[in-house]
């Protein structure tokens, strides 16, 4: 039933004069979706039915009381001049029975013809309607030394002659002189001039590219110098974007991609190992910052200081973070041994301050009273040695 319904949709539409394009303009609705409703392959449709009719100005009952002529009771099963679509190849897989795999190119009704291509073997042939291949008149094949197929002035041929002998393409030649360009190659061979041609027009071709590699060297250089001067490095996507190529481009010219690797691995060295002596400054400039601060040393700290990242610092940087932070380390190291010093002075003054003031001495006590932390001086050896030479017990006790 949708097949039908959208055959008689179809018929409408192309006795109204619509196309499918037109139409879906008219109904806010991609062309695809008018394809589907006329091969009846979309589910729930009957609003776009609606629509549809609607816009045609036809009812539903005369749809309904509508009889479709045989060519639209199958549509969408065999495509439009179906028994031409063999491909002429004997040895193509589309030759023996019509096929959809050989599409209609042009449909030419008034000379009863339409062209047609292979998508297997990718013939393009021309069919009647009658079946027949219609192939195109050819010209017999001209020997050297044979008249050619058209008579042209002596004084055009003079200059045909000396163009061809300076290597000019065949195709310029034809411009300049107004002619076609298999005219142009039929009097080579008629003036028995085919082989000397094509020397001097590969003579010429190799001399063009060799001008056009001498002034791309050029440019290249000139970019290079450019490129140098600055605090840039130097790729072959730099040069060849500078280039106003491709990115890519320079790639398929071996010789200066050769050149531009030297150039640049020298520059980029250079510019690393600048970089490298800059960001060496900048990270000590920081780690004596950090070092002049009252809070402890981190490398977070230093590299957030020189305007770094920590974590990107350490991967490109492997050799100069360990350095940093073996520094580091022995600032810590540094400060926590003076601390100790400083609380061991304190327990020892304040100690003897206790013993003159007749006060017991205790553990808590003693620590309290130099301001030591009971958890930090209760763990660390060298203080609690010192507190064991006060107190003379080795457990703490109140």
């Amino acid at each position: 039933m949708p097949q039908l319904i959208g055959a008689k949709l179809r018929a409408l539409r192309e006795q109204a004069g619509w196309s499918v394009t037109a139409l879906a303009a008219r109904l806010a609705v991609p062309p695809p979706t008018i394809n589907e409703l006329e091969r009846g392959r979309r589910t729930s449709a009957l609003p776009q039915y609606l629509a549809y009719l609607e816009t045609l100005e036809v009812s539903w009952p005369a749809l309904a009381a509508l009889a479709l002529p045989a060519a639209f009771l199958q549509p969408g099963q065999e495509p439009p001049l179906w028994e031409l679509r063999r491909c002429p190849m004997p040895t193509c897989s589309q030759h023996a029975a019509p096929s959809t795999g050989v599409t209609r190119t042009i449909d030419l009704p008034v000379r009863q013809v339409a062209r047609f291509r292979c998508k297997a073997c990718g013939r393009q042939f021309t069919r009647a309607y009658d079946g027949s291949l219609r192939e195109k008149p050819r010209r017999p094949q001209i020997q050297p030394g044979n008249p050619p197929p058209v008579v042209k002035p002596a004084e055009q041929i003079a200059q045909l002659v000396m163009a061809g002998r300076q290597g000019l393409p065949n195709r310029q030649i034809a411009h300049q002189l107004g002619w076609g360009e298999k005219t142009v190659c039929a009097y080579w061979i008629s003036l028995r001039l085919e082989e000397e041609v094509h020397r001097a027009q590969a003579r010429r071709r190799a001399q063009e590219v060799q001008k056009r590699h001498a002034h791309l060297r050029q440019q290249v250089e000139t970019i290079l110098a450019a490129l140098q001067r600055t605090d840039s490095v130097i790729t072959l996507q730099h040069v060849g974007r500078a280039l106003g190529r491709n990115v890519d481009y320079l790639q398929t010219v071996p010789e200066l991609a050769i050149l531009v690797r030297e150039v640049a691995q020298q520059h980029n060295t250079v510019l690393r190992q600048r970089r490298d002596a800059e960001l060496e400054a900048c990270v000590i400039r920081a780690l004596e910052g950090v070092r002049a601060a009252t809070a402890p040393p981190s490398m977070r700290a230093i590299t957030r200081q020189a305007g770094l990242d920590c974590d990107r610092f350490q991967v490109t940087h492997p050799a100069l973070y360990a350095r940093v932070r073996q520094a580091v380390n022995a600032e810590r190291v540094a400060r926590r041994t003076a601390l100790r010093q400083r609380q061991i002075t304190q327990i020892h003054a304040t100690a003897r301050r206790l013993v003159r003031q007749g006060s017991p001495l205790t553990y808590t006590g003693l620590l309290a009273a130099a301001g030591v932390d009971r958890y930090y001086g209760f763990r660390d050896r060298l203080i609690h040695e010192v507190l064991e030479q006060w107190i003379g017990d080795p457990e703490p006790c109140d």
